[in-house]
């Protein structure tokens, strides 16, 4: 499958409600029971599960491929039960799985606090040892939380291998992995972002017409985001000027938004490359009209 997702790792794939998790997850789970058909391919569905099928549907009708090893589980995983771990790994085991996708996180945390990092760290120790137990790698869906980050204990981004970001519109999703967006490659070079279309697909399920879609890949991949997007980082730095309403030294823009310092003048060359922002004689910055209009306002 064409994601930067490692199979025998840690991985997750998040973005804002609405911006395609469970079309992409489809796809890479479809894609890699084809190319695996000695072994499962489970997705736990803890949430959406009467949406699935018909995605799935769509999926199966486009491509015209309807991989038998996929099993589209219809709960949620609680991987911080022992007992309900215990019974998943009894069912599951004989399948032989090669990849699990585990939709969402915080269903299968049964309502423990994502935020704390003691329990992050025993969800993540409890999702290391299923991969070990069933030898097999993890996809972890999961969603933003204020500033466009992901969301949780930061236990989990330094556990995962790969993060995938995800940002959609009307018509497709982009796919980042790099830093500067929001993604993550612990044992490669960050894979170009991706571009995926949105492909609204007709089916019949229990009778009845039902509208879907898939996501399929555009024929631009994208190298590096036009400029005229803006990255998580770039975005927090762009809306801290605007809202302070005058001239910000760097000092004053590192103190306020909690971004590396290295990471802001990063950020601060690319949006004065991109004429985002002006960067005056003495030091300091100020948004400009294209700014402004980057942020949407």
């Amino acid at each position: 499958p064409p994601y930067a997702i490692y199979l025998s790792g840690l991985n997750a794939l998040y973005g804002q409600p609405g911006s395609g998790k469970t079309f992409v997850a489809i796809d890479f789970n479809k894609r890699l029971a084809l190319a695996n058909p000695e072994r499962a391919v489970i997705f736990a569905a803890g949430e959406g599960v009467s949406g699935l099928s018909g995605r799935s549907e769509a999926w199966n009708k486009h491509f015209g491929a309807s991989p038998e090893n996929l099993h589209l589980w219809d709960e949620a995983v609680p991987l911080l039960n022992d007992d309900a771990v215990e019974e998943f790994v009894a069912s599951v085991e004989p399948l032989d799985p090669v990849f699990i996708t585990i939709d969402t996180l915080a269903r299968s945390m049964d309502g423990e606090n994502e935020n704390d990092t003691s329990i992050m760290s025993k969800y993540i120790k409890a999702a290391e040892t299923l991969m070990r137990r069933l030898d097999c790698g993890i996809l972890l869906i999961h969603h933003t939380g204020r500033g466009g980050f992901i969301r949780g204990s930061s236990v989990l981004d330094g556990a995962c291998d790969s993060m995938l970001k995800l940002e959609a519109n009307d018509t497709y999703i982009t796919v980042f992995n790099s830093l500067d967006h929001g993604g993550k490659n612990k044992h490669n070079p960050e894979m170009p972002s991706i571009r995926l279309n949105i492909l609204p697909v007709d089916v019949i399920i229990k009778d009845e017409p039902q509208s879907e879609a898939v996501v399929i890949m555009s024929d631009k991949v994208i190298d590096d985001v036009i400029e005229s997007d803006l990255s998580d980082n770039q975005r927090i730095i762009l809306e801290f000027i605007f809202d302070v309403g005058e001239p910000v030294t760097p000092n004053h823009i590192i103190e306020a938004v909690e971004i590396s310092r290295p990471t802001v003048f990063r950020n601060l060359n690319k949006l004065v490359n991109s004429e985002f922002i002006h960067k005056a004689d003495n030091g300091v910055y100020v948004i400009t009209q294209e700014g402004i209009k980057a942020l949407g306002l």
